[in-house]
């Protein structure tokens, strides 16, 4: 298994340092997690199927979503590069905008994926906009998993993945662990998306 979340342990100089900074402390929650505005994730392990989108020309519109495939029951991957360029935690990286507008959002729920993970540091504006897409994800069974690394990801389409979530997490932050899995014929699907 390949590990695709901020390892908290390998970090762990970085998430005290931004523990004591004004943006973070706003936004409330360190390295790769979820939040639970309105509830929880069922089950603190799932193991399902994945699709890549590739973001690192831009976030996708509404039109990218709709020609998507059913994603009942899966994951979304947003690979915008946002790690990859500037790193976790520093002021490039929360600058760097990985939003979607309201019509991309609505077009992306109703393929229905059980996750969107994202390697940023969610999918709007911080504060009430980024509360509220949470929310909105959350009523259609959607939870936003946060600050992932893809960076290891090239041109893979289709991945199996395991996430665990730290559901017993004080916070409504819960932190994730994500792995890539190796698929049945051991390989990953490759294509452009």
């Amino acid at each position: 298994m390949q590990p695709l979340h901020l390892d908290p342990n390998e970090h762990r100089a970085l998430f005290t340092k931004l523990l004591g900074s004004k943006p973070i402390a706003a936004q409330g929650h360190l390295g790769t997690h979820l939040d639970c505005c309105t509830k929880a994730p069922e089950a603190r392990v799932r193991e399902l199927d994945a699709l890549v989108m590739d973001c690192r020309r831009g976030m996708p519109g509404a039109e990218d979503f709709r020609g998507l495939p059913l994603l009942q029951g899966m994951a979304l991957l947003l690979h915008t590069g946002n790690h990859e360029r500037n790193g976790y935690g520093n002021a490039a990286y929360f600058a760097q905008e990985t939003f979607l507008t309201p019509e991309a959002m609505e077009a992306l729920l109703a393929k229905h994926p059980a996750f969107v993970v994202i390697d940023s540091h969610g999918l709007g504006k911080s504060g009430a906009v980024h509360a509220g897409i949470d929310k909105r994800c959350e009523a259609e069974g959607c939870h936003v998993i946060e600050n992932a690394d893809l960076s290891s990801l090239s041109e893979e389409r289709r991945l199996h993945l395991r996430i665990e979530v730290e559901l017993d997490h004080p916070s409504t932050g819960k932190p994730c662990r994500i792995w890539r899995m190796q698929t049945a014929g051991g390989r990953e699907e490759r294509s452009g998306l």
